[in-house]
């Protein structure tokens, strides 16, 4: 390829387009300058009209404050535009677009439909980066932040009362990460400073959302104000909640500052979490940890990339990754990894080649460019590829997707084909041969179709295009009638490859040309090309005749001859197949397929359904590409055949069912017709000739293919269309002299190239009218003449004319949409007109003979025909859905059979595999850019709908009609039509309202279908639903209408409405009632516009008025549907269902700016003591959302919290003099008013990440909201609530409710109940505490699990609800409730004690501690008190709910609370034992080191295992193991404080952030000595999990070195079991670790130490066991120098073993044993390393081996296990593995697996 020469195109041609222009566009969408009717003139003109268009009346909406429905509308146009034309306008104007819709998205209380919208217009202009420097754009980033606070922070409640599709939140996410570049760098420490300290340290189950948030924001160029503190934090918490949030944080920077950062501390550590993330199944003793420790793919492959280079030895990492993952990749394993490695190895080969197309081909304008030093280097390709391809090639046969694996493979093949190709092409090449293993034939084809683009690329390597001939020839075979996915899989490649092929004769080339030798012997190939597309005919002809229905019954069914689904997707591929190798032959070799096609024609008739239908397709293919030849051979013929046949007599009309051969014939003349437009014209007289007899015929076969016919015809006279999809068009016009096609194979179109279309012109407009003509007239005359009573026309014969009709319309861009004045739909300032564009057929109109417009004619007509139908014939279903379709059909001329999104999609994902990126100009084949022109042109027919007009209201209204027919098959017909009608033109919905509310009043009873068809219109189009629409007067209207509707009990009808209010329910979005726009949103919309005269005077004060206006108007409605809700709710005849109705809908309408009025507090309020359990379920919902919206603001004061600290510096995180007031003290704890009101009280705090700018704490008691108010002072809303709760009545009756069993033994804490009673509190103050209070006594001395949750409930809203309270009245409350606490703690029962755990630690979330210190201090009153052990543990878990929200403030009660326990820690009983471990996770939560000495008044578990030293060191001898049964001796006690301590630390590693820490390795040696005691199943199990938690653990490098001293001074322990266990243990640990212990070479060769060591054990089960450790480390690369091992192991086999008689010899005689059974342990475990592969040093270690069959067990028994466990592995791909085997060696092999005969 020319790549100077392509760039100087480029350059040129934009340089032409300034020219003509006059202006500079940003980028332009190419594909339309292909349409054959482009016109350089015409279409910027188009474009210039369309923009200016959409500047005006966008400007002209904001402008005037029109957000409903002005700016959406012109919002989708702009959308719109950008698909038309791309980016084409100007930088400035690139910006306005920019600015003004960012400033929309800042809209207060814009409903979130139309933020949604706006979210994805800014993404769509902001997704090409390259366009718009920092320089042009800049944008703030708090209006994202305070989205993000209400849509994406699930912490915050400002979002509470609104209802948004998730969608939004991910548009959210996509925008921000698309503006954040544009975000001032200066604004990073602003972000830093404000998001940084609302972290919270402990959370470690809950969503914290501040990373997410610091990933989304953060520039990765501001990474010094961050990075280190970040990964030292990372480090600190290792695997913290936020920990996929870092790391695509991390990734992005590694990206973004190459060179800039030193990685070299973090790789090891980078590389073990990736690792960790796969989530391999890899445990001690299958005992895994459930932390989550995932993290996303790009993240990972983005960071490996960004490392790969010279400075870093990032290469030898990636190594030993894919050395650990490769055999999970294996067929024989599977689990959820595969999808982890799999995504990480997409990505990482993704990653790598957008980093090389960067750093080579297309330089970012602006952004930073990668230093030189930095950028890969050749050697860096030819290495990441090497390293990639072993596990490339294990993924080809794996359990991947087919679609991942092409994906790695051609990335790979781009970078270096000659390392990837040859392995390719020789997999396929040896795979086509096997019968048996068709799994391994379609898996090594599917990835060769993958890589075909670069086996064919022009300047590819030698010995690659020679081998694609012979292979196409090769899987011939695979297009197999009995193998569906071999079949499917070999088209496809056939159609890959021969779409980049010329199929051109050029074995004379070497006559003309020099050739190379590769060049020599493809020329000599191409001389059998003419041979494989004839075989490859009659593979298909053979496919074919296998897919002949025979009927072998009676009786028909038209069942019997419809396609299977597969059959459909077979047909499909065969048309694409041959299509594609027929449409690349040259005219001999087209004619000599075409030869052998006419020949099989004439020569055998097939059945004519599924076997016809797909032999008629492939007669279509050829027509395209062969018209002229085929229809002289074929169309003469066949008229021939159907006239004869015609001639027999009249009779032949009357027949109702022909014969299958003429059925066939016809079949395959009916799709002739949708050949070669051109050719086919001159044979029109004869196929007319053809159709006229058909039409006759009463064989409905027959008279439908004749139908059919016409339509075809027409089709394709009036489509745009191409068959110039040659790759290579030169290699079929100039001489093979001139000309060598070999050299193009894979050719990519030039831009200035063009296609040769086929634009229909007056011609074949002519042909059409008179078709149209020919046909059309008599049926419309014949359908007045019975619509006028004076004809009788039969089903079969009203079912044909309609046919005949929907067939005249595909003739659909001759046939004109008409002119009439649009239908006023809503009131609006803009131009409601839809997009005028050209879609080339401009005074080519088909008219009726009157001048007429014949759509316009034909609507008129059926409108009649329709209601003469439905009176005379209403049960003609076949006939109302040809109806239907018409209706569809005439009223816009949609060409598209799929939308433009869809079929982008669909080719976005075929084209990728054709794509070749590395290179400074992407390119296409012709065929791609032929499909993505057509797609254009589909678009444009697309958006070019007309207006709405009265005729297109009649047929709505016609679709009704029929939508709510008698039979549901009309019904969902006609329904599924008028939902996409409605969908094309814009605010069409609000014509039919009316009409779908009359049908809503029909009796269900007398009207049963039509009601349903009704409830189905405006209820079951999911996410488009008619009574969805944001137009709160739709919504009003329908949902009344609906409310309404009369009762219906069948079944049918109830399940439709409940299916209804579900999705109501469910996707009901919030409509803005009130939204204020600011000036600076008009100011923008005034200079966007382009004619200012068309502002209305004053516009800013007409502006103003108008929204006000509109406000008003929809707070009216709003609320006028909420009362007349309510007052049919009242109805006393109601049916119960219709109440729920009313209820849930009123549910809904929760919004968070127009509150429920109080009727509606007044009814749900009541509703909390219906005797419906639904009714008062949904009242508590509504009650609480009043309540929300009637909350009054609490009024906070800003203090500063620190005098000596910056607020602009990161503060190190933990404790620190200027966060000291906010830990918990009891000697400081308010004891009266004054002190309760001193500003050092803090709720939702910060603090421990360092402070806010702004740092508000709550005003004093006194400055808040008053809550000792008169009756008189409340507001009508509350004034309900409070008669509600004086009345005791109401009271008894609520909690008598409240405390009914709902479901047994699966209670749970209700938090809308406790949130009600909390704002009760809140509210009124401690007004009806006593009230309520005397109804918790009896339900918590009822012991009902049920009751005992109502308590909860109400204790924990009481404790919530004074937050706000003064002192007395706290005191007071507390007084009175505490003793309520403990006799709750006193009655907990075992279904309760979750529950009051739940209850505690919600009632003490978000409030300061030191202000409820009265509840603290009552659960830390003695929870152990040696009675019944769970009380004991009940009271802790309690302890521990309250403890827990407040973990890192509450460090003095973390040391009483550690003090109290540790005499209990060897308690007798094993579940308090348990709760007290599950304790001291939270108290030693907060022991975690951020770089600095731990502050002396943190707990840590370190102190705690120093001071239990002694006890602990009972268990490190043996000789005491056999007190394990008693209960008071030292030993056992210390077994106790071990279980206590070992549950401890289980829970920290398994639950918490931490990983390992040095101080946890002296449990090791206890572990293992006690994990076999066989007397203690509890002790056995804690050492087990505690083990397996350790070494899954992750491992920081400074632990390392310990962790190997202790698993080196427990190797060698005396008890062999501790030592079997300790080598088991290593080796989870050094694969969890794998990356850090690999950077050190010491800990490696300790590793290797041990493991040799422990091969020469006393115990056989040692020594076994190390050889399996041994082969993981092998197979991992883990050990260096793996020859010198082999030698090793194989001079250990050499000593000697001599029996003596002497008993001192006899130890030698053993040690030499156990010396010789190391080696061949070391030499097995060579074997096992490598299950499904054999090194080049396999054969031999057989050899070695078979020597050793004779000596002395356990030796020979290892032998045989090795060779039978290899046998296993190695059985599958035996056949190539025998390949690396000598004559000799396998016969050696065969003798070690079946030893020799004692008789030979």
């Amino acid at each position: 390829m020319d790549l100077e020469a392509d760039n100087e195109r480029l350059e040129s041609w934009n340089e032409k387009r300034v020219k003509v222009l006059g202006w500079k566009p940003q980028s332009e969408q190419f594909h339309n300058f292909y349409l054959p009717y482009y016109n350089e003139k015409s279409f910027d003109e188009e474009s210039n009209r369309i923009l200016q268009q959409i500047k005006q009346n966008l400007g002209l909406a904001v402008a005037t404050r029109e957000i409903y429905p002005a700016s959406g509308v012109y919002i989708t146009k702009l959308m719109s535009y950008l698909k038309l034309y791309g980016f084409k306008f100007t930088k400035e104007e690139h910006v306005e677009f920019i600015k003004l819709i960012y400033e929309m998205i800042q809209i207060p209380n814009i409903d979130p439909a139309k933020l949604n919208k706006c979210c994805v217009c800014l993404s769509q202009l902001l997704r090409k980066s390259k366009l718009l420097s920092p320089d042009d754009l800049q944008l703030e980033w708090r209006p994202l932040y305070r989205l993000v606070k209400i849509y994406l922070d699930k912490r915050s409640t400002k979002g509470d009362l609104i209802r948004f599709y998730p969608t939004l939140e991910q548009n959210i996410h996509f925008l921000i990460q698309l503006s954040v570049q544009y975000i001032p760098l200066e604004s990073n420490q602003e972000i830093l400073n404000e998001l940084l300290p609302q972290m919270q340290p402990l959370d470690i189950g809950k969503n914290d959302s501040v990373m997410e948030m610091l990933s989304l924001f953060l520039n990765p160029l501001s990474y010094e104000l961050w990075f280190d503190y970040f990964m030292n934090l990372w480090n600190t918490y290792q695997y913290p909640c936020w920990n996929s949030d870092i790391m695509n944080l991390i990734a992005c920077t590694s990206a973004q500052t190459i060179g800039l950062i030193d990685w070299t501390p973090h790789i090891p550590i980078m590389f073990t979490r990736i690792l960790r993330s796969l989530e391999l199944p890899v445990s001690y003793k299958q005992i895994k940890s459930a932390k989550n420790q995932s993290l996303s793919a790009d993240a990972s492959a983005t960071w490996i990339i960004s490392l790969i280079g010279p400075k870093y030895d990032t290469m030898k990492y990636l190594k030993n990754l894919f050395s650990t993952i490769e055999s999970y990749l294996n067929p024989a394993n599977s689990g959820k990894w595969v999808r982890m490695i799999s995504d990480l190895l997409v990505q990482l080969v993704k990653y790598f080649q957008e980093r090389l197309i960067t750093e080579r081909y297309k330089k970012h304008p602006w952004k930073r460019a990668i230093p030189a030093e930095y950028c890969l280097r050749d050697c860096d390709i030819q290495e990441f590829v090497e390293v990639f391809k072993p596990i490339a090639m294990t993924a080809i046969y794996s359990k991947m997707q087919p679609y991942d694996i092409g994906k790695i493979c051609k990335g790979l093949a781009e970078l270096r084909p000659d390392l990837i190709l040859p392995d390719i092409l020789e997999k396929v090449s040896l795979t086509a041969e096997l019968i048996n293993e068709p799994h391994k034939f379609t898996s090594a084809l599917s990835c060769l179709s993958s890589v075909a683009s670069v086996v064919l690329r022009e300047d590819n390597i030698p010995d690659s295009k020679d081998q694609i001939i012979p292979i196409m020839f090769s899987v011939l075979p695979g297009i197999d009638s009995n193998d569906f996915k071999k079949t499917s899989i070999t088209l496809q490649f056939l159609i890959t490859v021969s779409i980049m092929i010329p199929f051109v004769d050029c074995s004379q080339a070497s006559s003309y040309h020099k050739l190379t030798e590769e060049q020599l012997i493809i020329c000599e190939q191409t001389s059998q090309l003419e041979d494989f597309v004839l075989q490859f005919l009659d593979r298909i002809f053979t496919l074919i005749e296998s897919s002949s229905v025979e009927s072998i019954r009676m009786e028909h069914n038209n069942l019997d001859h419809l396609k299977s689904k597969l059959e459909s997707i077979a047909e499909a591929l065969v048309q694409s197949a041959a299509h594609s190798i027929l449409g690349q032959c040259s005219q001999e070799i087209l004619d000599s397929a075409s030869f052998k096609l006419v020949n099989y024609i004439k020569n055998t008739a097939l059945e004519p359904t599924v076997a016809g239908n797909a032999m008629s397709t492939l007669c279509r293919v050829f027509a395209r590409v062969n018209g002229k030849n085929i229809y002289h051979s074929l169309i003469p013929f066949i008229v021939q055949l159907i006239d004869s046949h015609f001639d027999e007599g009249e009779d032949v009309y009357e027949i109702e069912k022909q014969n299958d051969d003429f059925l066939y014939y016809i079949q395959i003349l009916c799709s002739l017709v949708r050949g070669d437009p051109t050719e086919i014209q001159l044979y029109s007289d004869e196929i007319i000739s053809v159709i006229d007899k058909l039409l006759r015929c009463k064989c409905k076969a027959s008279s439908c293919c004749g139908a059919n016919m016409i339509g075809n015809f027409l089709t394709i006279l009036n489509t745009v269309q191409t068959n110039d999809i040659k790759t290579v068009p030169y290699a079929y016009e100039k001489p093979l002299k001139d000309f060598l096609p070999i050299k193009y194979w894979g050719r990519k179109m030039n831009r200035e190239e063009k296609f040769n279309f086929f634009m229909p012109g007056e011609r074949e407009r002519a042909l059409c009218e008179k078709i149209i003509h020919y046909y059309l007239l008599p049926i419309l005359f014949k359908f007045e003449t019975y619509i006028a009573g004076n004809l009788i026309i039969s089903r079969d014969e009203m079912l044909l004319n309609l046919h005949i009709v929907s067939s005249v319309l595909k003739c659909n861009n001759f046939l004109e949409n008409w002119d009439e004045e649009p239908m006023h739909l809503i009131d609006t300032i803009i131009d409601l007109s839809p997009m005028k564009l050209n879609i080339g057929f401009t005074g080519l109109e088909v008219k009726m003979p009157d001048g007429s417009n014949v759509r316009k004619t034909i609507v008129d007509l059926l409108d009649k025909l329709q209601v003469k139908l439905l009176v005379e014939s209403s049960d003609d279903i076949k006939s109302f859905k040809q109806l239907i379709s018409l209706w569809e059909k005439v009223h816009h001329r949609i060409n598209y059979s799929q939308s433009f999104d869809n079929q982008l999609k669909n080719y976005q994902a075929s084209k990728q595999f054709q794509d070749y990126k590395l290179c400074k100009t992407r390119k296409d084949i012709r065929a791609v850019v032929a499909t993505r022109v057509i797609i254009q042109q589909d678009l444009r027919d697309e958006l070019s709908s007309p207006c709405f007009t009265v005729t297109h209201y009649k047929i709505l209204l016609n679709l009704i009609k029929l939508s709510t027919s008698h039979y549901s098959a009309i019904r969902s017909t006609a329904q599924s039509r008028l939902f996409r009608m409605l969908n094309i033109y814009c605010f069409s919905y609000r014509s039919i309202v009316d009409t779908m509310i009359e049908y809503l009043k029909l009796d269900p009873n007398e009207n049963h279908e039509s009601f349903k068809g009704a409830l189905y219109v405006i209820g079951t189009n999911r996410r488009n639903r008619l009574m969805l629409k944001h137009d709160w007067e739709v919504v009003e209207k329908l949902w009344m209408a609906f409310l309404k509707t009369k009762l219906s009990e069948k079944l049918s009808v109830v399940r439709l409405m409940e299916s209804i209010t579900e999705g109501v329910n469910n996707e009901f979005q919030t409509i803005a009632v009130d939204i204020e726009v600011s000036d600076k949103i008009v100011d923008l919309g005034v200079k966007m516009m382009v004619d200012k005269t068309k502002l209305p005077q004053n516009y800013l004060e007409h502006g103003a008025l108008k929204l006000a206006a509109k406000n008003e108007e929809n707070r009216i409605i709003y609320h006028r549907l909420t009362d007349e809700i309510l007052k049919y709710s009242q109805e006393k005849t109601l049916h119960w269902r219709y109440n729920l109705l009313c209820s849930t809908l009123i549910n809904d309408l929760m919004h968070p700016t127009a509150y429920y009025s109080p009727f509606v507090a007044e009814i749900f309020v009541r509703n909390l003591i219906h005797d419906s359990a639904f009714e008062r379920s949904i009242a508590l919902k509504i009650c609480n959302t009043i309540m929300k919206q009637q909350k009054r603001e609490h009024i906070k004061i800003t203090i500063n919290p620190y005098k000596f600290n910056s607020a602009s510096t990161i503060l190190p995180p933990g404790l620190r003099e200027d966060n000291k007031w906010l830990q918990y003290d009891i000697d400081k704890v308010p004891k009266n008013q004054q002190e309760w009101d001193e500003p050092r009280y803090a709720y939702k705090v910060n603090g421990f990440f360092g402070w806010t700018p702004k740092v508000e704490i709550y005003a004093p008691s006194s400055m808040q909201p008053n809550l000792d108010r008169s009756y008189e002072m409340l507001n009508e809303h509350e004034k309900i609530f409070y008669n509600f709760f004086s009345n005791t009545q109401n009271v008894d009756k609520l909690f008598n409710y409240w405390s009914m069993e709902e479901k047994k033994g699966k209670e749970k804490f209700q938090r809308a109940r406790f949130w009600l009673i909390k704002q009760i509190f809140d509210t009124f103050g401690d007004i009806f505490l006593d009230n309520i209070l005397v109804h918790v006594k009896p339900l918590i001395k009822t012991k009902n699990e049920s009751s005992h949750r109502c308590a909860a409930e109400i204790i924990a809203g009481i404790l919530r609800g004074a937050k706000h309270w003064n002192y007395e009245k706290t005191k007071k409350m507390y007084e009175k409730i505490m003793p309520l606490v403990r006799l709750a703690l006193d009655n907990i029962t075992s279904e309760s004690d979750t529950i009051w755990g739940c209850a505690f630690a919600t009632a003490s979330e978000g409030i300061d501690p030191n202000k409820q210190f009265f509840l603290h201090e009552t659960l830390l009153e003695n929870p152990i008190r040696d009675e019944k052990s769970f009380f004991d543990c009940s009271r802790l878990y309690c302890l521990q709910g309250a403890f827990n929200q407040h973990a890192w403030r509450m460090v003095s009660v973390a040391r009483r609370l550690l003090t109290y326990l540790t005499p209990f820690l060897d308690h007798p009983f094993q579940n308090v034992r348990e709760r007290i471990g599950s304790t001291l996770i939270n108290i030693f939560e907060n022991d975690l080191n951020f770089g600095d000495e731990l502050p002396a008044c943190l707990p840590q578990i370190r102190h705690l295992l120093e001071m239990k030293k002694n006890e602990l060191t009972l268990l490190k001898t043996d000789e005491n193991q056999n007190h394990v049964i008693e209960t008071k001796t030292p030993y056992a006690s210390a077994i106790r404080l071990f279980k206590t301590i070992a549950q401890c630390i289980i829970g920290i590693v398994n639950r918490c952030s931490n990983g390992n820490e040095v101080i946890y390795y002296e449990l090791i040696s206890i572990g293992v000595r006690l994990e076999k005691c066989e007397y203690d199943v509890e002790l056995a199990d804690s050492c087990s999990v505690l083990l397996a938690l350790i070494s899954q653990a992750f491992t920081k490098p400074q632990c390392v070195n310990e962790l190997m001293k202790k698993i080196d001074e427990v190797s060698y322990y005396t008890s062999w079991s501790a030592r079997l266990s300790i080598i088991d243990m290593m080796q989870v640990l050094v694969f969890n670790n794998m990356p850090i212990l690999i950077s050190r070479t010491e800990w490696v060769d300790k590793v290797q130490e041990i493991v040799l060591r422990l091969l020469e054990d006393s115990i056989c089960e040692v020594r076994e066991k190390s050889a399996q450790v041994l082969g993981g480390l092998i197979h991992c690369s883990f050990l260096p120098s793996t020859d010198k091992l082999l030698e090793l192991f194989k001079k250990k086999c050499q000593t000697k073993v001599i029996k003596r008689t002497h008993t001192e010899k006899n130890i030698s005689v053993e040690q030499n044993i156990r010396i010789r059974h190391g080696g061949v342990l070391g030499l097995c475990a060579f074997i096992t390393a490598y299950p499904y592969d054999i090194p080049h040093f396999t054969p031999n270690i057989f050899e070695v081996l078979y020597h050793h069959l004779d000596d002395p067990q356990p030796i020979p028994a290892t032998i045989r296990k090795t060779l039978a466990d290899f046998k296993r592995t190695h059985h599958d791909g035996w056949d190539f593995h025998q390949l690396k085997f000598t004559e000799t060696q396998l016969a050696v092999l065969s003798d070690l697996t079946v030893p020799p005969s004692y008789f030979n």
